[in-house]
Order: structure tokens, then C-alpha cells, then sequence
């Protein structure tokens, strides 16, 4: 029982983080509808890039999701440093880079790579970014397999909470004969306290 009951907190966790960084929209619910939060992808309106094509932000911050453009770019240096530009400006400090697997490999070769010196041992190969030096502040590359691939989230982590309405907690359930039944269940949301001290990047090609 403790191992399964180890290895669905972790699934669970998992569940988790891939809503937080998903496109959700909120829904207060009814009767028939369970409650929902609205996540990162809806909350990021004031330092973004999109592509005109279709996208478009979220008509109400924190409450509608965005809109999704029909055609994709590459990330490139150039809309890094916009994001960043434009979050300065604000007076926003993000530190850290959260692309998808795809887009982290996007980042390993952009400008500027190749005039780097490393020290690396002679039996390993290296093509490894985790910083990005912008204009405007220093981000640390982070890849996170459970974020959509068409995004990039520049983010001041002081401004992010996960806001428990329950937290991770287990119940049992019910007896049968010899059968031992527990479930475990977990209420949040994300909370946004100044999303204008982060910057999205949208829209961006995954293969």
C-alpha cells in the first residue's frame, strides 16, 4: 500500500504541474461542471509575443484562455530579448527560461553559441545552454517536459504560487472483505500576485 500509495502522489504531482503550465481557463462551476483554475497560459497578457496571424492574448487575464494562432515561428534571440525588453520595462525581473524539450534544443544553438569557451572532458561532447544573457538580465534555461512545446515562459518565480484549497491528502475508503481502498486528492490553483513581472513567448514551432 505505501509503495502504490508513493507512486500516485507522484502521478498526481505530475497532473499537477501540467496544469499549471497549460493554457486552462478558469470555470467556477456548478452542479454539473467541476471548478477550474485558471493557469499560466491565460494569466500572461502584459509581455508577450505572439504570432498576429490568429493569436491573440486573453480577452480577460486570469479568467479566459488565449488563443492559439494557427501558424508557428521559430524562438529565436531576438524574441528573448523583446520578452525581456518589454518586461524591464515593467519592472519585471524574470530569471528563468521554461521551454519544452523541442525548444530547449532551439535555445543550445542560437547566436552566440559558437564563440563560447568550455572546458569539457576529452571523451564527452558538448551543446549544452543553461544561461541566456540578455540585455536586460541573465535567465536560467529550464526544460520542462510537461509544458506545451509552443510556449516559452520567462519567469520571476516570486510572483507565482500554487494556492492549496486542499492539500495533498489521503482517505480511506469504504472496507470489502480483505481489499484496503484509500484515495488521494488535492485541490489548487495557480496564483498570479504581479504577472506583469513575467513575459510569455507564444506560438512557437515544436518539431
Amino acid at each position: 500500500m505505501a509503495h502504490q500509495m508513493a507512486r500516485r502522489t507522484k502521478e498526481l504531482k505530475r497532473s499537477v504541474e501540467a496544469a499549471l503550465l497549460s493554457n486552462q481557463a478558469r470555470n467556477n462551476g456548478n452542479a454539473t461542471t467541476a471548478r477550474t483554475s485558471g493557469m499560466i497560459g491565460c494569466w500572461l497578457d502584459t509581455n508577450t509575443s505572439f504570432d498576429a496571424t490568429s493569436g491573440a492574448d486573453p480577452v480577460t487575464p486570469g479568467s479566459t484562455a488565449r488563443t492559439d494562432s494557427s501558424a508557428q515561428r521559430a524562438l529565436t534571440a531576438s524574441l528573448i530579448n523583446t520578452v525581456m525588453q518589454s518586461c524591464y520595462t515593467e519592472g519585471g525581473e524574470p530569471n528563468l527560461l521554461m521551454v519544452g524539450p523541442y525548444n530547449k534544443t532551439v535555445v543550445s544553438t542560437l547566436t552566440g553559441r559558437s564563440i563560447a569557451r568550455e572546458m569539457i572532458d576529452s571523451n564527452t561532447a558538448g551543446a549544452n545552454v543553461t544561461v541566456f544573457a540578455s540585455d536586460f538580465g541573465n535567465l536560467s534555461v529550464v526544460t520542462d517536459r510537461f509544458q506545451r512545446e509552443r510556449d516559452a515562459f520567462l519567469i520571476d518565480p516570486e510572483y507565482w504560487k500554487v494556492a492549496y484549497l486542499r492539500n495533498f491528502q489521503v482517505s480511506e475508503i469504504g472496507k470489502t472483505a480483505d481489499a484496503q481502498t484509500k484515495f488521494l486528492v488535492c485541490e489548487m490553483g495557480l496564483e498570479s500576485t504581479q504577472e506583469a513581472a513575467s513575459g510569455g513567448i507564444f506560438d512557437l514551432e515544436t518539431s
